[in-house]
This record gives structure tokens, C-alpha cells and sequence, in this order.
């Protein structure tokens, strides 16, 4: 069986689209591919058309767990063999999506270890122990008013409340919808801060300073931090040693009145709350383990800002002759 029949027997089409039938051929004769192509020119069959004619299985990485589902279910309607691995199933189906996977490869043993940051596996291939690990690395940051856009759109085409033409014209949007920039990221920094001063019973004049350490807070770690380290334990220490050093100076110059309220404001935007809200969660649902990774990141977080803030104060204090 050939790419065309593959290609008629499996997804219905006469004919590949421009680009598709290159980028099948060069997958074939084994060669390294980078594809970029614009929504709704066909990618999916660059990969599935080969998946069927090579040998093995095929794993696919994808960023939306919508366009998982939906993807395998269309490939399971048309009798092919996929199964997908995301958050959002439990311990028990990721091992049976693996397994699957190690039935698909003909071996001999097959067990899986699945927590929050990584899968670990071990096989036996002809009487040989393999061990692999599989982590996850975030790549970028996840834009989540274009992920909501996206499963919400994904939900209408599933429900068959939207066309092709409509589907395209969603897409577009989505991919040219309007997100948050640095400058209004900055700005939600200083009323956040400022909001948190003004609810642990700051003053008007602590509120104020609270505000303007919360933007040049997260200035210093939009711009600068980055530069100096790419470790995130070293931002967040130098980060909050700055975070320190402006509170400080603007109650010395008479911004600010208490150097607590100012402080703890400004310092609950670099608090981990979702690391340690995720932890809380995994240990309800008796994933003990995934919790305690995450909580173990929530501690070590909260551990960088006092070691930060600390060596900030220390340094004042020498700095001032003792004086806070």
C-alpha cells in the first residue's frame, strides 16, 4: 500500500493539497521534516499518512488537549489505532494508552510510572531490561484566552453547529485575538500589589507605594532577570531582593509609612499559589506523589523570596547603619 491509497482508503481524498505530497515523501525516505503551514492546510495528514505506511508507532505532540480528542476519535472512526496521553486522564488510563502502545510494538513487558512532571517506563525487548523517561518542558507560556477560544470552538465543530467556512473564519480570529501585552501585565503587577497592601490594612500613601513596587517588580523580571540568570530559583531570589530594595527606599524617601504593609503587597505577586492550590488538590485526589512535587516547587518558591528579601534587608540595614 502506497501514500495515495493510504490517503483515499483512510481519509476519503483523491488527491493530497500543495505541499502535503512533499513533505509525506520526505518523511518516508527518512529524512528530518519542519512543516509550516497555515490553519486548515492539512498538517494532520503529513503526519497520519506516514504513521500508517511506517513501521512502529507514532508519537504526536500537541498543545491542546480538544485537538487531541478530537483528532483520535476521527482516527478511531476511521479505524485506526491512536489513543492520546494529557492531564486530564487519570493514572489508570494513561497506563492503558501505554499499553496499547507496547501491545502495537510486539513486547515482551511493559510497565509505566506516570506523575506530574515526567513518565517512567521500563520494557523488555528479546530478554533486554530498557528503562526511559519521559518528561514534560514547557516551551512557552499557555495564552489561555486563546485555549478557551479554542475548545469552545472545538465543542461547536463536534456538535456540528459550525461549517468549514465558519471554522476558518473562527480560527483566524483566534489566531489574531489580542492578549495581554507586557506593559498591561506591569500595570496589573501594581494594582495587585496595591490591592494586597489596602487589604492588609495599608494606608493610602502604602497603597501608593505598593503600587509602583509591584510595576518596577515586574519590570525587573519582564527585562532584567532573565538576562542575568536562566534559572528560576535565581529570578525569583534576585527578583525579590529588588522587590525589597525599592520598598525599602520608597518609604525612606516618604512614599510609603509602614515598610510591613508595603512589602507584604508588593511581595504576594511573586507568591506560589497555584503550585501549592495544584498540590492541595493532588492530595485530595490521592496522588500523593504529583503533590508532593508540586508542593515541594510551592516551597522552594516561598524559600527563593525569603532568601531574597532577606539579603535585601541585610544589605539595607548595613547599608543604613542598622536602620530599617
Amino acid at each position: 500500500m502506497d501514500m495515495y491509497e493510504v490517503l483515499k482508503r483512510y481519509f476519503g481524498y483523491d488527491g493530497f493539497r500543495n505541499g502535503q505530497e512533499d513533505l509525506i515523501g520526505a518523511i518516508l525516505s527518512g529524512r528530518d521534516v519542519l512543516g509550516i503551514m497555515p490553519t486548515g492546510a492539512g498538517k494532520s495528514i503529513c503526519y497520519q499518512v506516514p504513521a500508517l505506511l511506517l513501521s512502529g508507532i507514532t508519537v504526536v505532540i500537541s498543545p491542546l488537549i480538544s485537538l487531541m480528542k478530537d483528532q483520535v476519535r476521527a482516527l478511531n472512526e476511521a479505524g485506526i489505532h491512536a489513543a492520546y496521553i494529557n492531564s486530564s486522564l487519570t493514572e489508570g488510563q494513561i497506563y492503558k494508552a501505554m499499553e496499547y502502545a507496547a501491545r502495537a510494538l510486539r513486547l515482551e513487558a511493559f510497565n509505566a510510572y506516570v506523575i506530574a512532571n515526567g513518565i517512567f517506563s521500563n520494557v523488555v525487548i528479546d530478554g533486554r531490561f530498557y528503562s526511559s523517561r519521559i518528561c514534560y518542558v514547557p516551551l512557552a507560556p499557555t495564552i489561555l484566552c486563546r485555549v478557551d477560544a479554542l475548545n469552545d470552538l472545538s465543542r461547536k465543530i463536534a456538535a456540528g453547529k459550525c461549517g468549514p467556512y465558519e471554522m476558518r473564519m473562527r480560527l483566524e480570529q483566534i489566531e489574531h485575538m489580542k492578549v495581554l501585552e507586557n506593559r498591561g501585565k506591569v500595570l496589573a503587577a501594581g494594582i495587585g500589589s496595591a490591592g494586597f497592601c489596602y487589604l492588609f490594612q495599608g494606608s493610602l500613601r502604602d497603597t501608593a507605594a505598593a503600587f509602583v513596587a509591584g510595576v518596577l517588580l515586574y519590570l525587573f523580571l519582564l527585562y532584567a532577570a532573565p538576562r542575568f540568570s536562566s534559572s528560576r530559583m535565581m529570578q525569583t531570589i534576585m527578583t525579590s531582593s529588588v522587590l525589597a530594595l525599592c520598598c525599602c527606599l520608597l518609604c525612606w524617601i516618604g512614599l510609603g509609612e509602614s515598610l510591613d504593609h508595603v512589602m507584604i503587597g508588593a511581595v504576594f505577586t511573586l507568591a506560589p499559589g497555584v503550585p501549592l492550590t495544584n498540590s492541595i488538590r493532588n492530595f485530595l485526589e490521592n496522588d500523593y506523589l504529583s503533590g508532593l512535587i508540586r508542593f515541594v516547587d510551592a516551597f522552594l518558591t516561598a524559600g527563593c523570596i525569603a532568601i531574597g528579601v532577606g539579603v535585601a534587608l541585610r544589605f539595607w540595614m548595613f547599608a543604613m547603619g542598622g536602620m530599617l
